[in-house]
C-alpha cells in the first residue's frame, strides 16, 4: 500500500486489527490532526494536546483487537481520546496552576470545577451516587469510568448488547441526577461534562 493509493478504511482496519504497523502509519495520518483539533478544543497547551494525540494512538493500538467493524471507526477512536482528555481534567481539578495552564475556558468553564472546591469529597459523592444504583447499572457505570471500556467493549465483557449499555448509561445518569439533587448542592454538571468527556 503506497501513498497514491485511495484510503479504503475497511481494508486498513483489516490489516490493522491484524498487527500491520504501515496500516497503523495510514490511521495515524488520516486522523492525527483532526484529533488534535479535537483536544486543543480542550487543552490549549500545545505540549499536552500533543501529547493525548500520541497518548491515543499507543492505546488505540493497544485495543486494536475490540475495534468493531460494524461501528464507526472515527467515534471509536474519539472516545480513546475524551477518555485521555477526562483524565487529565481530573488531575486538574486539584492543581489550580496545572488547570489554568491546560484548560481552554470557552470549553471547560473553570468556575465549574472551582465550585466543587474540595475534590476528594465530590469525587467521594460520585462514587456513592453510583454505588447507589442497580447492581447491573453500577457495574456497566464502574467499567466505564474505572476501567476505561468503551461501550462496544462493556458490550463484549457483559454479553448484553451496545444499545442495553447505552440504555443503562443514560438511565444512570438520571439516577446520579437524583442522588445529587437529594444529597449534596455540589455541581452535577461537572459530574456530566466528566461523563461527556469519558463516554
Amino acid at each position: 500500500m503506497n501513498a497514491s493509493e485511495p484510503y479504503n478504511e475497511r481494508e486498513i482496519l483489516l490489516r490493522f486489527r491484524n498487527g500491520d504497523e504501515r496500516a497503523f502509519q495510514k490511521i495515524y495520518e488520516r486522523y492525527k490532526d483532526p484529533l488534535y483539533r479535537f483536544i486543543k478544543s480542550y487543552v490549549k497547551e500545545r505540549e499536552y494536546a500533543e501529547e493525548i494525540v500520541q497518548d491515543s494512538f499507543v492505546k488505540l493500538w493497544q485495543v486494536r483487537v475490540n475495534i468493531d467493524m460494524n461501528q464507526p471507526f472515527e467515534a471509536y477512536l474519539f472516545t480513546i481520546s475524551k477518555r485521555k482528555v477526562y483524565r487529565f481534567l481530573k488531575k486538574a481539578a486539584v492543581d489550580r496552576e496545572l488547570r489554568e495552564n491546560i484548560f481552554c475556558t470557552n470549553q471547560i468553564n473553570l468556575a465549574m470545577i472551582e465550585q466543587s472546591t474540595d475534590w476528594q469529597s465530590y469525587e467521594h459523592l460520585a462514587k456513592a451516587a453510583i454505588d447507589s444504583l442497580p447492581e447491573k447499572r453500577k457495574k456497566i457505570f464502574l467499567l466505564l469510568f474505572e476501567d476505561g471500556l468503551t461501550y462496544a467493549e462493556i458490550s463484549n465483557r457483559l454479553e448484553i448488547s451496545p444499545s442495553t449499555v447505552r440504555s443503562q448509561v443514560q438511565s444512570g445518569l438520571k439516577d446520579i441526577r437524583q442522588y445529587f439533587r437529594a444529597n449534596s448542592d455540589l455541581y452535577f454538571p461537572f459530574f456530566l461534562a466528566m461523563f461527556l468527556a469519558s463516554s
